[in-house]
């Protein structure tokens, strides 16, 4: 769990502005920026920290450490300028203290350079940390939960080899209920999003005889297929996706004035996304392709005993060998298409072992 919050950190200082502004309770804030100090990655901190400005990442690293060992998963900061280490509230375990101690070398006794405050804004900011007075403090609602383990899931992806990927998907297997939708709704054109290698199901799209095209975040699962030149690299959830679809839609042979018939996203494509600002973009990029289709096909296991009742989705683990993923209530999927303008025209059930997997086709509203 160090190295998944540690990653997503750093991952989240790298994504966003060079100078990000870092809000505080009181005043204006203050900026970072992420450098080399060292030969080490570090935080250039503005103003707060006076001429001892520079926090290096590995500190961080040290705070994620001792939170997760520490009861309630929170630490008191401490008044490093009212106290020197070990006496008031600035005891060994405190904020200041281990900071103070474990990186720059000081003792019990000494006088720590007052970084707690900084620190505890920064991982604020950064969505780890809650804000608790007086206390640095991890965040353990839903959101943080799925905040982190969508790392984890990313990862997986990209070291599992392809042909496992291909296994977990189903071999060459394509179910009666996808061969339904595709037969009855599919016409010539199919954009398949989150194809994979396309070993699945592009033979069965070059069997019915459409016009087709895939979509697949994992350069690994491309550069592995048989059908390489037929797949553009494009993450569903990513602000930039819809300025792919241009290049699918070159290889299926039409321009943007031509609507695609079928957009396929099988496998539980939608169950990738367990962020939730993640997941929203996927569902965002869904309605502006709904623009650009006649139908959209996606799926979905229904089988949880709280599907039918709960407001929300869960993350769920169905094997050891696969990550959690996140699979929607159907109350929350009523408000998605509601709030998406997409309106149900067919579902079908069909069983995977002890499993129920749930089709959905969807329109645009008029």
């Amino acid at each position: 769990m160090e190295d998944i919050l540690f990653n997503y950190f750093v991952n989240y200082l790298q994504a966003r502005d060079p100078e990000a502004l870092i809000p505080q309770v009181k005043g204006n804030g203050f900026r970072i920026q992420l450098i080399q100090h060292n030969g080490e990655p570090a935080l250039s901190v503005e103003r707060v920290l006076g001429n001892k400005n520079i926090l290096p990442l590995e500190v961080f690293r040290l705070v994620i450490r001792h939170l997760l060992g520490s009861p309630g998963y929170r630490q008191i900061i401490g008044n490093a300028i009212a106290f020197p280490i070990g006496q008031g509230n600035m005891t060994p375990d405190s904020v200041e203290a281990f900071v103070a101690m474990e990186y720059y070398k000081k003792n019990v006794g000494d006088w720590a350079f007052m970084r707690g405050h900084a620190i505890r804004y920064i991982l604020v900011a950064t969505g780890i940390c809650e804000r608790a007075n007086g206390f640095l403090s991890l965040r353990l609602n839903n959101n943080f939960q799925e905040t982190m383990q969508q790392p984890a899931y990313d990862e997986w992806v990209e070291r599992t080899p392809p042909r496992i990927h291909d296994q977990l998907s189903g071999g060459s297997f394509v179910s009666p209920n996808e061969k339904h939708f595709a037969n009855t709704y599919g016409n010539k054109t199919l954009l398949d999003i989150g194809c994979g290698t396309g070993h699945r199901t592009f033979p069965v799209w070059e069997k019915m005889k459409f016009s087709y095209a895939g979509m697949e975040k994992s350069l690994q699962l491309i550069d592995s297929s048989r059908y390489k030149k037929r797949i553009v690299q494009g993450d569903m959830s990513a602000p930039d996706f819809m300025s792919k679809v241009p290049d699918a839609r070159m290889i299926i042979g039409i321009d943007e004035t031509v609507i695609i018939d079928l957009v396929v996203l099988l496998g539980g494509m939608m169950n990738a996304f367990l962020d939730e600002s993640i997941r929203a973009n996927a569902w965002q990029n869904l309605a502006e392709l709904s623009k650009q289709s006649s139908y959209i096909l996606l799926d979905t296991l229904t089988h949880f005993d709280w599907y039918p009742t709960d407001e929300s989705g869960r993350i769920e683990r169905l094997y050891e060998f696969v990550p959690p993923q996140y699979f929607y209530s159907k109350k929350e999927l009523e408000r998605l298409f509601e709030t998406y303008r997409l309106t149900v025209i067919e579902t079908r059930e069909e069983p995977i072992n002890h499993l129920i997997r749930t089709h959905f086709l969807l329109k645009r509203d008029a």
